[in-house]
């Protein structure tokens, strides 16, 4: 699996899904013990996958949630896995091209909200603080941006006075 994810392919969307496939194959022969070893990594490429804009790397992605034995690991360590994917499932639930997707990923987003809704909520509000500060500073930087502009357009106005 650690070598799965360090190969994972990039570019190649016919790649990804035979990944996923043999992805869904190893977990359901991983121990829980070494599952917990692969989370942070294995969860962090699974959510540049689902937020794939290729609608079968996506699908094929959530579809891992349909897996009894993948949920049960899931459902195990639920704090440490949502966070990571929780702001992809949001993306995509909101505005993935694909309504399949879309309707996938609002169900992976129940699946969580049965198991616990306070993490959700906690989630949804981490989430929305890190897009107000994301946004905060996206405004900050326009505004840096144009004084540093508008210093360098004074300073070669007062180049060409010099000259």
């Amino acid at each position: 699996l650690k070598g799965m994810i360090k190969y994972w392919p990039q570019v190649n969307c016919q790649k990804e899904v035979m990944y996923l496939n043999e992805l869904e194959e190893l977990l359901e022969l991983t121990r829980p013990e070494e599952f917990k070893q692969l989370l942070t990594p294995l969860f962090r490429q699974l959510s540049a996958a689902i937020g794939s804009p290729h609608f079968q790397v996506a699908e094929r992605a959530l579809f891992l949630w349909h897996n009894e034995y993948i949920t049960s690991l899931v459902a195990e360590h639920r704090h440490e896995i949502l966070p990571i994917i929780f702001p992809v499932l949001i993306r995509n639930s909101e505005s993935h091209w694909n309504p399949t997707v879309n309707q996938l990923t609002v169900n992976v987003l129940k699946i969580f909200e049965e198991l616990e809704p306070n993490l959700v909520e906690q989630c949804e509000q981490q989430h929305q603080q890190n897009v107000k500060a994301k946004e905060a500073f996206q405004t900050k930087a326009v505004v840096v941006w144009a004084d540093l502009e508008k210093r360098y357009s004074e300073y070669k106005s007062k180049q060409e006075t010099n000259k």
